[in-house]
């Protein structure tokens, strides 16, 4: 996210529905703080998984009002194009199978909101990423890194996986590329 921060053609990046793993420490500590400072990057966790002093830090989201904001969010954009990464992390674990913390949201969710953009601009590029796949690094570094930057999930069955993060995309994957129904 900081590297594609650099180019001037980002104006900001926008995350919905992270859960709170990235925002307490310590790795908020490394967040990029400028960005959030000038409004380069604004974040909507879900408030559910928050503490009280973490709600009043960041401004979030809750299942009974995510779609009312993301409506406006959505509406706010007319005329500026846009590039939609779907991360498999923002679904309920019931839904994919990832290797990091996962949100709470529904394919289903998801589709919806990428039915709100269409209406409301023009989605010019996307991808869907972050489904669970076997670790496996070449370096020591990286994995002294992974097990201090990843939650501790126990390893899903491969086959299980592949199955939910299948179903998640024949979802999203329509919505995404324009031709799907909400």
């Amino acid at each position: 996210m900081n590297q594609a921060l650099k180019s001037t053609l980002l104006r900001k990046a926008v995350i919905w529905g992270c859960a709170n793993f990235e925002l307490n420490p310590p790795h908020r500590w490394f967040a990029n703080h400028s960005a959030l400072r000038t409004g380069r990057i604004e974040i909507w966790p879900w408030i559910e998984r928050f503490g009280s002093s973490a709600r009043r830090r960041w401004t979030g989201i809750a299942a009974e009002n995510w779609r009312d904001r993301f409506a406006d969010f959505a509406a706010g954009l007319t005329g500026s194009p846009v590039y939609v990464t779907v991360d498999m992390d923002c679904l309920k674990s019931e839904v994919a199978s990832t290797d990091w913390e996962q949100g709470l949201f529904t394919a289903k969710d998801v589709a919806w909101a990428l039915h709100q953009l269409q209406g409301a601009t023009t989605i010019i590029g996307g991808d869907l990423c972050g489904a669970s796949s076997p670790p496996k690094y070449s370096r020591w570094t990286q994995r002294q890194t992974a097990l201090i930057d990843h939650p501790k999930k126990p390893a899903p069955d491969p086959e299980a996986a592949q199955r939910l993060n299948l179903s998640a995309a024949e979802r999203i994957w329509p919505a995404l590329v324009g031709n799907g129904l909400s």
